[in-house]
C-alpha cells in the first residue's frame, strides 16, 4: 500500500506541541518559525489558532507564547511543572471526596474556557466537553475571573460579552453583575444557579497566580439542592486547595 502524504497542517500542529514540550520557556512566533522552518505568516496563524483553543497563551507585552495547562495535561511530559502534577492531584482528590463533578477554567475574551474536568458521580451530572466555551457573566467560573480584574475592565468585558451574543439567554444585567463581583471580591467565592441547565449550581475560586500564565479558576458542579446543604463543606475543601496549590505556586 502506498504511504499516505501527511497533512501540512497537522503535522506542524504537532510539531508545535513537540517544540513547547521540548521549550524552556516562552516563544515568539520567529523563535518558532526559524527553529521549525516555517513561513512567518502560517507558523503565525497556526500559533494564533492554538491560542484561540486555549492550548497557549499570549503575552502582548512580550509578544511571545506559552503552553496552557490545557496543553500541560495533554500528557505527562508535556507538564509545566510540579505546579501541574500538584494541580492533577488535587484535581483528583476533590472529586473523590467530596464526589462532585471538578472543573478547571480560564478567561478567553468574552468567553471562559473549559481546560479540564472531572466527572463526580452525582445523578445526571451536566457534562460539558474540555475545550467548551461558556460567556463570562454566566457561570461562576467566569465571575470569579471577572472578580480578578479592576471594575473598569471588569465592565468593558461585560459590555463586549453582551454585544457578541444575539441570545437573550446569555446576556446578563451590567449593574447587577457589577453588584455581584464587588461580593465575589470580598468573599473570595463566586456561585451559580441554574446554569448551564436547570437545578445545576457551580461553586467557583481563584487559584494561585502563576507567572507568565493567564488566571485560572476552580470550580465544583452539583445540583441546587447539595450546594445548598454542603456549602460551607465545600467552601472549605476549595479553601484547602488553594492553600496547597500556592505552595506548590511558590516553587515554579
Amino acid at each position: 500500500m502506498r504511504a499516505m502524504a501527511p497533512v501540512k497542517s497537522a503535522l506542524r500542529t504537532l510539531e508545535l506541541l513537540e517544540f513547547f514540550a521540548a521549550a524552556k520557556g516562552p516563544a515568539t512566533v520567529m523563535d518558532v518559525c526559524v527553529s521549525l522552518g516555517y513561513p512567518q505568516s502560517s507558523g503565525s496563524m497556526l500559533l494564533g489558532t492554538l491560542e484561540q483553543q486555549g492550548y497557549l497563551h499570549f503575552d502582548r507585552d512580550k509578544r511571545a507564547y506559552a503552553p496552557t495547562v490545557r496543553m500541560a495535561l495533554m500528557h505527562a511530559p508535556m507538564r509545566l511543572n510540579a505546579y501541574s502534577a500538584e494541580l492533577l492531584r488535587v484535581v483528583g482528590r476533590l472529586n473523590t471526596s467530596l464526589r462532585q463533578t471538578v472543573v478547571l477554567g480560564v478567561r478567553q475574551g468574552v468567553h471562559v474556557r473549559q481546560l479540564y474536568s472531572v466527572q463526580g458521580d452525582n445523578p445526571n451530572p451536566a457534562h460539558l466537553p474540555d475545550g467548551t466555551l461558556r460567556p463570562i457573566g454566566r457561570s461562576a467560573l467566569g465571575k470569579v475571573l471577572l472578580a480578578s480584574l479592576d471594575e473598569d475592565e471588569a465592565a468593558r468585558i461585560i459590555r463586549a460579552a453582551n454585544a457578541a451574543t444575539t441570545r437573550a439567554s446569555e446576556k446578563v444585567s451590567a449593574m447587577a453583575l457589577m453588584a455581584e463581583l464587588r461580593q465575589v471580591r470580598e468573599q473570595g467565592w463566586a456561585a451559580s444557579f441554574d446554569y448551564p441547565v436547570p437545578d445545576r449550581a457551580s461553586l467557583s475560586v481563584l487559584l494561585p497566580r502563576l507567572p507568565g500564565h493567564p488566571d485560572m479558576a476552580m470550580s465544583l458542579g452539583l445540583r441546587k439542592s447539595v450546594l445548598r446543604s454542603r456549602q460551607q463543606e465545600f467552601l472549605a475543601a476549595l479553601s484547602g486547595a488553594t492553600k496547597e496549590l500556592a505552595s506548590a505556586a511558590r516553587k515554579v
